[in-house]
C-alpha cells in the first residue's frame, strides 16, 4: 500500500487506487498466512473501492484549466 499512496501523490485517481490493489494482494499471499491469504482479496478489493470513492470525491472540485 506505500507505493500506492505515494503513487497517489503524482497521479490521484480511483482507478489507480484499484489498479494497484492487486500487488498489495499478491504481497500478503507472498508472506505465507494461512489466514491473512484466504482474507485478504475480499477485504482489500473492498478498502480500494472505499479508498477510490474518497481519492474521486477530493479530487472532483479540481478544474484543471489549460491554455493554449
Amino acid at each position: 500500500m506505500k507505493e500506492t499512496f505515494e503513487m497517489l501523490k503524482d497521479r490521484p485517481s480511483g482507478d489507480n487506487v484499484r489498479a494497484e490493489v492487486e500487488k498489495t494482494i499478491q504481497k500478503v499471499r507472498s508472506a505465507g498466512c494461512r489466514i491473512c491469504s484466504s482474507r485478504v482479496k475480499e477485504n482489500m478489493e473492498e478498502f480500494s473501492n472505499l479508498l477510490a470513492l474518497k481519492v474521486e470525491e477530493a479530487i472532483a472540485p479540481i478544474k484543471l484549466e489549460v491554455e493554449f
